[in-house]
């Protein structure tokens, strides 16, 4: 699971078809990917119903 900035969270899974993520499945290439940009679902759509928004 990733941690973004905004806050939320982020399952990050290799299930071919929907996802092609084989980085995932190898430690040293997860490591590698620590850090990197990474785009929030939630944060990309309307949040107005979000249970975590801030008040």
């Amino acid at each position: 699971m990733a941690v973004l900035s905004c806050g939320h969270t982020q399952h990050v899974r290799h299930r071919p078809p929907w996802q092609n993520r084989a980085w995932v499945l190898d430690p040293e290439r997860r490591q590698a990917r620590l850090g990197s940009p990474f785009a929030c679902g939630w944060c990309a759509r309307d949040r107005s119903h979000d249970e975590f928004k801030e008040a």
